[in-house]
């Protein structure tokens, strides 16, 4: 009588086996022969896809195969087969969603400056305060205080006048001096007139007059000063 003899080749190594059969009888005297044969036992393809398991690195995902960069996923899902680092590029731009500031935005990947403003609509790109420049004056919007302006970016005095304008921009009191005189229409009693500015007593004294009066004066100031 021969027995059943079975074994599961998932649990053997794949490989080439001899195996060695012995049989005896119970004739007197008993006859003993010894068969031996050759058994080869290979790896199976559990999830069917036509990948041995021995070469598939997902062996029972019939989808993947493959892992060429050790990401634990699979070469057909991963957008970057080659790059460990990235497998995904949900915005399609080819920079992976792990580098992109931007992941679901195509136009943009980085923000060097951190203010939230991608690089490539950011006019300032390395400014934090800065993103925008309306006039194309080359002074962002935040700092400049005139944004629609392209002549003006500044007002010193605050009185609403850019500085390229204001013949006075470090005097909130004057804008304008029309006669080139060296001082403002609002203080300029002859704002036409460029040889006076204002009158003494009623009387209208000219600039050089006031100069020389100015002139004569001089010395008393500085004598009654000393006899104190």
């Amino acid at each position: 009588m021969i027995k059943d003899v079975s074994f599961n080749p998932s649990d053997i190594t794949p490989g080439v086996y001899a195996v060695s059969l012995t049989i005896t009888d119970n004739g007197l005297p008993a006859a003993t022969k010894v068969e031996t044969f050759m058994i080869t036992i290979v790896y199976g393809d559990s999830d069917g896809d036509g990948a041995l398991d021995n070469i598939d690195a997902f062996p029972n995902d019939p989808t993947e195969q493959s892992d060429r960069d050790g990401d634990k996923v699979g070469d057909e899902s991963d957008v970057f087969p080659d790059n460990a680092n990235e497998h995904s590029d949900r915005d399609g731009d080819n920079v992976g969603d792990k580098s992109d500031v931007f992941p679901d935005n195509a136009k943009e990947q980085s923000d060097r400056d951190g203010d939230g403003v991608g690089d490539n609509s950011d006019l300032f790109p390395d400014d934090a305060d800065e993103q925008l420049d309306t006039d194309g004056d080359g002074v962002g919007d935040n700092s400049d205080a005139f944004p629609k302006d392209p002549e003006e970016s500044k007002d010193t005095d605050n009185d609403g006048l850019g500085d390229n304008a204001d013949h006075f921009p470090a005097d909130a009191r004057e804008t304008v001096d029309t006669d080139g005189d060296g001082v403002g229409d609002n203080l300029d009693e002859f704002p036409n007139d460029d040889t006076r500015s204002n009158e003494v007593e009623g009387q209208e004294v000219e600039s050089g007059s006031l100069f020389y009066l100015w002139f004569l004066l001089l010395p008393l100031l500085i004598r009654r000063k000393v006899e104190q």
